[in-house]
């Protein structure tokens, strides 16, 4: 048990970071099999929201919290495009209907209908990380 409570207090560390959320290749690279994610998610406290995508029920939500998931479910490399830029800053007229995110590679997850892949390779100059 102890050592479960080990891996919650890791994977929190970086869902701090990411508006509650983790994935199993954050959890990999902290050195915690994916397989106590499941674990954790069954006993309560972690939330399973997508395939390799949990979030701590704990952490209080914000209004950036759907823009994180939105990247963190095209997965690596994945950034906000077009208005969804615009409406993470506030800059927008209304909001869009779906969150664009952009991504270098062939992205095909499973995704809600609110979230839109754009493929579109970008330089790292040409990025910005905003709030995580």
């Amino acid at each position: 048990m102890a050592l479960a409570e080990t891996y919650r207090r890791r994977l929190r560390e970086i869902a701090l970071d990411q508006y509650g959320y983790v994935t199993t290749r954050d959890a990999g690279r902290l050195g915690v099999p994916a397989v106590e994610l499941r674990k954790l998610a069954q006993r309560g406290g972690l939330d399973h929201i997508a395939y390799g995508l949990y979030r701590f029920d704990d952490i209080p939500t914000t209004g950036l919290d759907q823009y994180m998931e939105a990247v963190l479910r095209v997965g690596p490399g994945a950034y906000l495009t077009h208005d969804a830029v615009l409406a993470l800053h506030d800059l927008g007229l209304v909001n869009p209907r779906r969150i664009r995110v952009g991504t270098p590679r062939r992205a095909r997850p499973h995704l809600p209908d609110d979230v839109e892949v754009v493929q579109q390779h970008l330089d790292k100059g040409e990025l910005t990380v905003f709030e995580g």
